[in-house]
């Protein structure tokens, strides 16, 4: 490690943050490695030898995934090589405010990358958003800080620095709008024009419709006794020359094959009986009276909630079997049993065995998955492609809880999260899985974006689907106390077999909550459920940002009156607004509400005397002369007659 470049160490260093980084030609942006972006990696291995080949090589990091970066460049004027401030931006520290820009990249050319999380799969663009704002997204990548060009560096604005990409800011609403508007635009470009279709032109199938299109021609095909070559070619051709884009290949097989294998002749039917001939199923819960066994659990999960190191402490205590007692919230010991992990945003070796072993687990009945493989060959998890093999690990190892973090990330390929339809295509399998081979599954999810949310029944990302199909929904979040501490729990969203149940609280004990050694502590209970929860968290949330409000104004007041001083307490209006919004970085807004509020309270006025163009304001330290109070009331008693 002592031994790399100072960029081979910052390549490192991004690595344990969870980027995906590649070496580039040193002072330029292009990739030295053979297809780019696409062999970004976070195999520290690789990373240390790529910058030993290449000491001074500038650093690349691939975006898409949880990962998208704002890219705001300055604008040419007119032709000239001059180029100006990009408006989009500007003032800097208002906008990036606006635009919860906490951790911010600034390029040698006065550009900006603004850093944050998604879910959604968003495609790069250039200028579609405004000119000179590109996004770095699916299919992307940005230069990353240390790296350098002509000699000046791409370096992370103070205050602003880069942090783990788990936990970065969700990309805002505001610019989520951008990208939903820029989709309508594109999609009402590619749409023929009304004037132009014929009465009889076959309809386009677009994405969210495909599928569903997809299975009532393989039922209609094989309803006219077409064999399994002959509906798999006609399913082709169809998905071909009607699907726009055109479904995977896979998945077409797939459907050809499930239709192939049914009995042409074969007729659905209601299955009916009487509700006394149906066996009564005890409810068995694995953890408590929180996990239940052969069901779909589902966590919501704000940012920085501690959802993923909960799970790992429920899989140490189911590993080890001890229980657990603390204020109301009693486990009974229980046997041992074997746990199957899924994870995708921790790295296995830097933050899932540290953890798992500082919180007592027993590390040979946790099973860990982050990837399919074949040969050398590896690929994300597919939750549709692959649920054969789910079930082979469930059948070899018989685990008692098998935890999918986040969910999210092995989505079926081509299934939209916010169909409900297509989310319960996805998800019913696994809810089978569960109640098949008695085992508890646990889905982590992320909340959505709105930060207004006050119903808890909206929290999660994605369609309702993803909370009803479980039949334990909590939604896990977390609280800042007056002292700085943080408090989390664990609070009844949806959970249909019991009363509700006060929720759990606990902490995270370590340095910081990315610290690799971090563990939980419970803390009892306490009664508060997620709606309750997300309406006291919106309300601390005002209540802070009332506060920086008037803390801000506190200042801006201040620098006004400082300013005043400095200039024997009189000062063109205007000049002085400038000089508060230039030289003291008041946000223009923020300093005019201050110069209001201060002539309100009469501690600066303007008197008789009058300026071209404008005022001059004075500064009043001890109380409003006579004369200036006279003429203030004179023109009062004008405007008011």
């Amino acid at each position: 490690m002592s031994e790399l470049s100072e960029k081979g160490q910052k390549a490192l260093e991004l690595v344990g943050m969870g980027y995906r980084v590649f070496p580039l030609v040193p002072g330029d942006k292009t990739p030295i490695v053979e297809n780019g972006f696409k062999v970004a990696t976070n195999d520290r291995v690789q990373v240390c030898k790529w910058w030993t080949q290449d000491p001074k090589a500038n650093i690349g990091i691939a975006t898409g995934g949880d990962l998208v970066v704002i890219d705001v460049d300055r604008l040419p004027k007119d032709g000239v090589k001059k180029v100006l401030p990009n408006p989009w931006i500007e003032p800097v520290s208002e906008k990036l405010e606006s635009l919860s820009a906490d951790h911010v990249v600034q390029s040698p050319t006065g550009g900006f990358h603004l850093y944050y999380r998604t879910d959604r799969a968003l495609r790069c663009s250039q200028g579609d958003i405004a000119e000179g704002v590109d996004v770095r997204a699916n299919g992307g990548y940005i230069v990353a800080p240390g790296s350098e060009i002509d000699g000046r560096q791409y370096r992370e604005l103070e205050g602003r620095s880069l942090v783990d990409v788990k936990d970065l800011p969700w990309l805002p609403a505001v610019i989520l709008k951008e990208f939903d508007r820029i989709e309508t635009e594109r999609a009402r470009s590619k749409a023929p024009k009304a004037s132009q279709t014929p009465r009889n032109k076959i309809r386009v199938i677009e994405e969210g419709q495909r599928h569903h299109a997809l299975v009532k021609e393989a039922a209609r095909l094989r309803g006219l006794g077409l064999g399994p070559e002959a509906l798999s070619a006609e399913l082709h051709r169809f998905n071909r020359e009607r699907c726009s884009p055109p479904q995977d290949v896979e998945d077409v097989d797939r459907i050809a094959r499930d239709y192939s294998d049914k009995d042409a002749n074969e007729q659905w039917s209601l299955k009916i009986c009487n509700a006394s001939e149906i066996e009564q199923e005890p409810v068995v819960w694995l953890i408590g009276h929180r996990v239940m066994r052969g069901a779909l659990n589902t966590f919501v999960g704000l940012p920085g909630s501690g959802k993923s190191l909960l799970t790992m402490f429920l899989a140490s205590k189911v590993s080890t079997g001890r229980g657990l007692s603390a204020d109301k919230e009693q486990w009974p010991d229980r046997e041992p049993a074997n746990v199957v992990m899924f994870t995708f945003e921790d790295g296995m070796g830097q933050f899932v065995r540290p953890r798992l072993e500082r919180m007592g687990a027993d590390l040979e009945r946790v099973k860990v998955c982050d990837s399919m493989q074949k040969g050398e060959q590896e690929r994300g998890v597919d939750l549709l492609r692959d649920l054969p093999a789910i079930e082979d690990a469930i059948l070899e190892h018989r685990p008692a809880l098998l935890i999918i973090d986040p969910v999210n990330s092995a989505w079926a390929s081509g299934k939209d999260q916010n169909d409900d339809v297509q989310v319960r295509e996805v998800l019913s399998p696994l809810k089978r899985l569960a109640a098949e081979h008695d085992v508890a599954i646990i889905l982590v999810t992320h909340t959505n974006k709105r930060s207004d949310v006050s119903d808890a029944q909206d929290a999660a990302s994605g369609a309702r689907g993803i909370v009803g199909l479980a039949r334990a929904t909590y939604l896990v979040g977390v609280l800042e106390e007056e002292d700085g501490s943080k408090t989390h729990y664990l609070c009844d969203l949806k959970v249909n077999v019991r009363a509700p149940a006060e929720a759990l609280k606990f902490r995270v004990r370590a340095d910081s909550k990315s610290a690799p050694d971090a563990w939980v502590e419970i803390l009892g209970t306490e009664p508060m459920s997620a709606t309750q929860f997300l309406r006291e968290k919106n309300r601390r949330a005002k209540a802070t940002q009332d506060a920086k409000k008037d803390s801000k104004l506190k200042e801006a007041k201040d620098a006004a009156i400082e300013i005043l001083n400095a200039n024997g307490g009189r000062m063109f209006s205007q000049l002085l607004l400038d000089l508060m919004v230039d030289k003291r970085d008041i946000a223009k807004r923020t300093a005019e509400t201050a110069l209001k509020e201060l002539r309100s309270a009469g501690t600066i006025g303007t008197g008789k005397e009058r300026v071209r163009n404008g005022k001059m304001w004075t500064y009043y330290p001890d109380s409003i002369p006579p004369e200036v109070r006279e003429d203030r009331e004179d023109r009062e008693e004008g405007k008011a007659g």
